[in-house]
């Protein structure tokens, strides 16, 4: 929870000191239900600063507003402070959070009833990150949301937790301790740009990697740290800069599994606790940036999980669904591509050109990086699309090579794209170091095609592909023009038998590659077009696994 810096004005308390108390800003003037108020509430607070080289301790009542002193004092001694209003209510809000043995407010709830909600939660904030401890480790988190993260783990332990963010090493510690408790497996991979105030406690516990790096340079070695077969949870209390936030939740939300959560810390920035001094409009617009843009639709966002009202994190709960979403516009079959049924395939879609829709061009199947194909395919629909990774030129090429082909070839001239290194990283990730290219074919789906629907070419699960097919797409794959589908969950050679349920299209431009899991059962929709499909596909297959193309490679 790194949301402030130490805001202090320029002060040295000296044994002498002129005392100024400011009784004309008293707020409220009396108390509209007296009853409810302790002798506490009639407390001063005060602030300490230079004025002409002259220490000075301003005392003011806990009942009045903080901007309200910041207005008196800014229009009064303090005119010429850069920056006035910002810093002094700032600072008036740390005043009030001191212990009240300290000079602080008090804390007792009647006392802050009639106070604004912003001056309450802003002294909170100080509140935490001074006094919050777990087993005697300082943890920079609202103990609310503690609580309900504890039931998030509880009721879906992922096997791998990344925590963006961990300063002393307290919330680290605190999940450890329960995934301790719970007897599960659960790793925990925290990352930071600097790790020397982490507690002993925390550095000591077994469950817990240490990568010390800022969180995007960190990257690759926390996604080396995960088996394909993971699930995955991601708290981010990283910077809390707007711009920094949402590279990090594009970038290692693309690690979390369907069904496990993202958790955006301190959204309440500008949205509930001030801090003038910090001019970035932070998470809290990351967050609403994140699920406008395509990524978006894999996320679904939990605001009932703030049940408690007070949240640190409004709209930081984010759980990621299944593959696919709802943010791409309305198909021509359903959902997102999704039919009902083969025949809902097959159904002569009025109205539509070869014109790509935009949830055509960027498909809810959109993977990047290695482990976002990994999960895709493994553990996800059994398909992954990487939008546009060819350029231009590289399409115009390989498509006038394959455009009056059809089937397997064995030209060299299709080498490059069996040997793509990019590709290659990718597969490996699927199917392990022991792998290789089986064949290559171009699979061109001409004007008025019927297509058709069939199992995997593997009886194999899901989670262990003997093979994984490459499919480049040489134009644009829509909905009308023959482009692929596949059956969710329809494994081991089974999945046509119900007609094709649930059957998901995979689209994209021109240029895009589709990762499609071997096992996985699916087909070639219709081609209501004018204009042939044209792709070329490079099998990949475990060692152990025979030739069955015409043309093998090695």
């Amino acid at each position: 929870m790194r949301l402030f810096a130490a805001v202090l004005l320029p002060a040295c308390l000296a044994a002498e000191q002129t005392t100024t108390y400011l009784s004309q800003i008293s707020y409220p003037p009396s108390s509209p239900n007296p009853s409810l108020r302790s002798p506490a509430s009639q407390h001063n607070t005060s602030l300490v600063f230079s004025l002409d080289d002259t220490d000075m301790s301003l005392s003011f009542p806990c009942s009045t507003p903080d901007e309200l002193v910041a207005q008196q004092l800014c229009a009064s001694l303090l005119s010429h402070v850069p920056d006035c209003l910002s810093t002094i209510t700032t600072t008036t809000s740390q005043a009030k959070a001191r212990p009240p043995a300290e000079g602080g407010c008090s804390r007792s709830l009647e006392d802050w009833l009639d106070q604004p909600v912003s001056d309450f939660l802003t002294a909170l904030q100080w509140i935490i990150l001074e006094e919050s401890l777990y087993m005697g480790v300082k943890t920079w988190k609202f103990p609310l949301d503690s609580w309900v993260y504890m039931e998030l783990m509880h009721a879906n332990p992922p096997d791998v937790l990344i925590e963006v963010g961990n300063r002393f090493g307290g919330s680290a510690l605190m999940w450890a301790h329960l995934f301790d408790q719970m007897g599960v497996g659960t790793r925990i991979i925290a990352v930071d740009i600097d790790h020397s105030e982490v507690h002993e406690l925390a550095r000591a516990h077994p469950r817990i990697t240490w990568v010390e790096n800022d969180a995007p340079l960190a990257f690759p070695v926390v996604r080396d740290m995960i088996k394909t077969t993971d699930t995955v949870m991601l708290v981010e209390d990283a910077s809390h800069n707007h711009l920094q936030t949402l590279e990090i939740m594009e970038m290692y939300g693309g690690l979390v599994t369907p069904g496990q959560w993202m958790i955006i810390e301190d959204t309440i920035l500008h949205n509930g606790v001030r801090n003038d001094m910090f001019e970035d409009v932070g998470a809290f617009q990351s967050v609403k940036d994140f699920l406008a843009s395509p990524r978006g639709c894999a996320w679904t966002q939990h605001r009932h999980k703030e049940r408690y009202i007070v949240t640190w994190n409004p709209t930081g709960f984010m759980q990621k669904a299944e593959a696919g979403g709802a943010c791409y516009g309305e198909p021509p079959h359903g959902d997102l591509g999704l039919a009902e049924s083969w025949g809902e395939l097959t159904s002569d879609p009025e109205g539509r050109t070869g014109d790509m829709l935009e949830w055509e061009k960027v498909t809810p199947l959109a993977a990047e990086g290695a482990k976002e194909v990994e999960a895709a395919v493994v553990r996800g629909l059994g398909v992954g699309v990487v939008g546009q990774a060819l350029d231009a030129g590289t399409v115009e090429h390989f498509r006038g090579l394959a455009e009056n082909r059809n089937g397997p070839v064995c030209d060299e001239a299709f080498a490059p794209l069996v040997s793509n290194l990019g590709v290659l990283e990718m597969v490996g990730g699927i199917l392990g170091n022991g792998f290789r290219a089986d064949g290559v074919e171009v699979k061109v789906v001409q004007p008025g095609q019927a297509g058709g629907l069939g199992a995997g070419k593997e009886a194999t699960p899901k989670n262990f592909p003997a093979s994984v097919e490459v499919v480049y797409m040489l134009d644009d794959f829509t909905a009308v023009n023959g482009a692929p589908f596949v059956v969710p969950d329809a494994y081991e050679g089974k999945g046509v038998e119900g007609g094709g349920e649930g059957a998901k299209f995979v689209t994209g431009a021109a240029g895009s590659i589709a990762f499609v899991n071997g096992g996985v059962a699916g087909g070639t929709a219709p081609n209501y077009t004018d204009k042939p499909r044209v792709a070329v596909s490079v099998r990949y297959v475990r060692s152990f696994v025979g030739a069955t193309s015409e043309c093998p490679l090695t």
